[in-house]
């Protein structure tokens, strides 16, 4: 779990130090110190308590499968999924608190789709499905199978200060997106952050987040291509790594709820 840029960047903001400068925060980095980097494995992720199907979506309440971890904040303890089938190539997966408590970016900033009639599932080119406990979702394409979004065997941590949710990735992505920023037009897939926290900057600085935030990421492979975009107002830091030679996303924000539309096209730019 990293937040290391991402807390750079907030301090900066705060006249904690320069934005163009780590100074002062070295010390902080070190060996020990868990001002970044929180130990996850004791948190016990959520479980699917109960569930249920409409003609163009899926609902589910979540319920945390344990004790809390309460690693940057208050778990909490009940959540909810909507899943709806907008159209034949979209699909909107959303995870909240049950209270509706949590901020969401408003319609007025973001409009979103009426409510009008959904595609049918039968009729879709993504295919949702879930795991109960401790749970975990897929997002596949109906017509071949394969996974374009897998957080099988991760768990959801999910506070008022902080959201983890971690993605299984193939071999060797070509990823392309998670702007603003300066790096390569193909992003690294090997201990690469990329910051998504909105900030002036003299010039252009290498490796560095800009002025804008766009959280969504293409993915391009041989038999098409897919797009994740995340609705969330927040500052994040998405983390794309491989461990154990598996590759892997993973988003840490500081707060909101989990809004995703995922976008698929048979074909690769």
């Amino acid at each position: 779990m990293h937040l290391k840029n991402l807390i750079v960047s907030a301090t900066a903001f705060a006249g904690a130090c320069f934005a163009q400068s780590k100074a002062g925060v070295e010390d902080l980095d070190k060996a020990g110190n868990d001002l970044f980097e929180k130990d996850l494995s004791k948190c016990p992720g959520y479980k699917a308590v109960k569930h249920w199907q409409t003609k163009d979506g899926f609902y589910a309440d979540l319920a945390l499968a344990g004790p809390a971890c309460n690693v940057f904040g208050t778990d909490l303890p009940k959540l909810k999924l909507e899943v709806e089938y907008q159209t034949s190539d979209r699909l909107h997966v959303k995870i909240l608190d049950t209270n509706n408590t949590v901020y969401q970016v408003p319609d007025s900033v973001f409009p979103r789709p009426g409510y009008g009639q959904w595609c049918s599932p039968k009729n879709s080119k993504l295919k949702f499905a879930f795991k109960a406990d401790p749970f975990s979702f897929t997002v596949s394409r109906s017509d071949t199978g394969e996974v374009l979004f897998d957080t099988s065997g991760n768990k959801l941590v999910f506070e008022n200060q902080y959201v983890y949710l971690k993605t299984n990735l193939p071999p060797s992505p070509h990823l392309y997106g998670l702007g603003e920023h300066s790096d390569a037009f193909m992003l690294n897939t090997t201990n690469y952050t990329r910051t998504i926290y909105t900030r002036d900057s003299y010039g252009v600085p290498q490796g560095q987040n800009l002025y804008g935030a766009h959280p969504i990421y293409f993915d391009h492979r041989d038999k098409g291509t897919h797009g994740v975009f995340l609705l969330n107002s927040n500052g994040m830091d998405i983390y794309i790594d491989k461990k154990a030679g598996k590759q892997y996303l993973e988003y840490n924000i500081i707060g909101g709820v989990l809004d995703f539309l995922l976008y698929c096209w048979s074909f690769s730019p």
